[in-house]
């Protein structure tokens, strides 16, 4: 049980990641980030602001977790920001993603060099985050494509699972 979430819910947490002897884990539907440190069997529960005038599913909030360098990074799923957790001082920051597509991210990303690449699953969106510039940028995929599980890269391509039947894998060249 996580301190001070319902002990019954449903997919309270839907990712972690470990750095560092702590494990952390990005809240789906639980409202705080848990953070078990594994050598003194604590749990930390870190707030974020989940102000009810933001738009996203409270249900939903965060899909993916990345760890580059001391930082520890929430991927949004509905929520629009990717929140960035320094994972010695826990100090917040929050990285707009700023969009008018409406997207949902999931696990199923990739990195290529200091990027985080993850594609909507209700959408023809690929969300590109520079983990060291903390710059994000927002890709429409040109095609006729309704969304996308997954994607991996083979260095220069990057390749899209489908969500719909039918639709085929896409091959994409950011470029």
């Amino acid at each position: 049980a996580f301190p001070g979430e319902k002990v019954s819910g449903k997919r309270m947490y839907f990712a972690a990641a470990y750095y560092n002897d702590k494990v952390f884990f990005a809240p789906h539907s639980a409202d705080k980030i848990a953070i078990y440190d594994t050598v003194n069997d604590e749990i930390k529960m870190i707030a974020f602001d989940i102000n009810s005038t933001l738009k996203f599913d409270k249900n939903m909030k965060f899909a993916d977790i990345v760890v580059f360098g001391e930082s520890v990074f929430f991927i949004g799923a509905t929520y629009p920001y990717i929140l960035k957790i320094d994972a010695e001082t826990y100090r917040l920051e929050y990285i707009t993603i700023d969009t008018e597509e409406q997207f949902l991210f999931r696990k199923g990303g990739c990195i290529m060099g200091e990027s985080f690449f993850v594609p909507s699953v209700i959408s023809n969106v690929v969300l590109e985050f520079n983990m060291k510039t903390k710059q994000v940028r927002l890709y429409k995929i040109p095609c006729e494509f309704k969304g996308s599980w997954s994607m991996c890269t083979d260095g220069k391509y990057f390749w899209l699972i489908p969500r719909s039947k039918g639709t085929g894998f896409i091959r994409w060249d950011k470029e």
